[in-house]
């Protein structure tokens, strides 16, 4: 596919963006959404603990591949619903496999899911909820690579105003954030001629697995594998890269990146530096600076 083409198409994945619950959801702005988790992680289950704390939705449902983090999960969610006042998750609502996510979409008794697995997975989990009717809160990246980029646009397509898609560009939302781009837009520092993103984090731990089967440690330590992750510019970066867009109020029209695996000697095989400088329609740049280090996210 042509890369130009490919970058300035892109830009209708601001289709998937989210939208007010009251429109979501088409419920009143204070009825309970029964909400599921599919992907018991440590940031999956990080949302959700904040969607239950501070929305209406209400964890019903869980679903994972591994039986050892459903279960971290159920003994969590089974805390925060009681100290909300809600009963725990009925057994029968955790899902446990592969197919956790077709259960999920099966489910009448589900309403929206949180999609918290591998990003590899993401547009398949959401092609099916969606078709399920289930309304989808998907954490981005939406797909690895052009091709499953390419999917996700024709599943916004067809589900139209009929359910709420939504990928978690959540610094959008952050009122520091709002408010610099605001000052930006009024022209408070003049015309932009180049921008130049940085992302700091702390450094990602690689969790030792011992003797566990390579394909087992793929999975669970799937932010350093290139296929299931999208490498570090895409999985980490690719906030940096939102709100360069943002500001622009554009998207690239060019992309020139080199990128090369050089410190790490853990199992997996992402890179640990790269350089990115994208040109936008107006011919500014921006430069998504060299990187020595790991991703910033923990597993």
């Amino acid at each position: 596919m042509n890369r130009r083409k490919f970058l300035q198409g892109a830009g209708a994945l601001g289709g998937l963006m989210i939208v007010k619950p009251s429109v979501a959801f088409s419920y009143a702005a204070n009825s309970t959404v029964q909400y599921a988790l599919l992907g018991c992680g440590k940031r999956g289950t990080s949302v959700a603990t904040s969607f239950a704390k501070n929305t209406q939705a209400r964890i019903v449902a869980l679903g994972d591949i591994f039986p050892d983090q459903l279960a971290k999960g159920k003994q969590h969610f089974d805390e925060i619903n009681a100290s909300l006042g809600f009963p725990a998750i009925d057994d029968k609502m955790t899902f446990h496999g592969w197919e956790a996510y077709k259960a999920l979409a099966a489910n009448p008794n589900v309403d929206a899911v949180q999609i918290s697995t591998p990003p590899f997975f993401h547009v398949e989990h959401m092609d099916a909820l969606t078709a399920g009717g289930k309304h989808v809160y998907c954490e981005k990246p939406v797909g690895v690579d052009i091709p499953q980029t390419r999917r996700a646009l024709e599943i916004a397509k067809r589900v139209g105003n009929k359910v709420s898609v939504s990928v978690g560009f959540q610094i959008r939302s952050a009122p520091p954030f709002v408010e610099v781009v605001k000052r930006i837009h009024d022209g408070q520092i003049g015309k932009i001629a180049s921008l130049s993103g940085h992302y700091n984090a702390p450094t990602a731990t690689y969790p030792e697995r011992g003797s566990m089967p390579q394909d087992e440690q793929r999975l669970r330590n799937w932010l350093w594998d290139k296929t299931l992750s999208g490498d570090i510019l895409l999985e980490q970066n690719i906030h940096v890269i939102d709100v360069c867009n943002w500001v622009m109020q554009a998207h690239p029209v060019k992309a020139t990146a080199r990128a090369s695996r050089k410190v790490l000697q853990n199992f997996g095989n992402i890179n640990d530096n790269y350089e990115v400088i994208f040109t936008y329609p107006n011919g500014a740049e921006f430069s998504a600076p060299r990187s020595s280090t790991p991703p910033g996210t923990s597993m």
